[in-house]
């Protein structure tokens, strides 16, 4: 291997783009990279074209029959301020959502 070989050689003068052209080249180089993790599958597929929003229960993914945190662990959120502050004290998931629930329902507007 010579030493004239490793040197960049410059490249040959490319004719401008114009501005739809060149919007078409980034459209074009972003829709080869591969697809980030932001989006589902489902997500992946109806933007190819390919799924449909019928295949799921909701577009949002979520399932309306899956219990909140609070009723999974067992808080009642109708509970008064000091009765959840009580259960606070237990720890772990279940005191931390009644503490997060007492701070929100003492913080609330007074009825008047």
């Amino acid at each position: 291997m010579r030493f004239d070989d490793l040197i960049k050689k410059p490249a040959a003068p490319q004719k401008p783009l114009s501005y739809t052209e060149s919007l078409q080249a980034k459209l074009n180089a972003s829709m080869e990279s591969k697809p980030t993790p932001k989006f589902t599958a489902l997500e992946w597929s109806i933007m190819e074209g390919g799924g449909s929003l019928e295949t799921e229960n909701f577009a949002d993914g979520k399932n309306p029959q899956d219990k909140g945190d609070a009723k999974r662990h067992g808080i009642n959120t109708k509970a008064s301020v000091s009765s959840l502050r009580k259960t606070a004290k237990q720890g772990g998931r279940k005191g931390q959502l009644a503490h997060w629930l007492a701070n929100m329902k003492a913080g609330r507007a007074k009825k008047k």
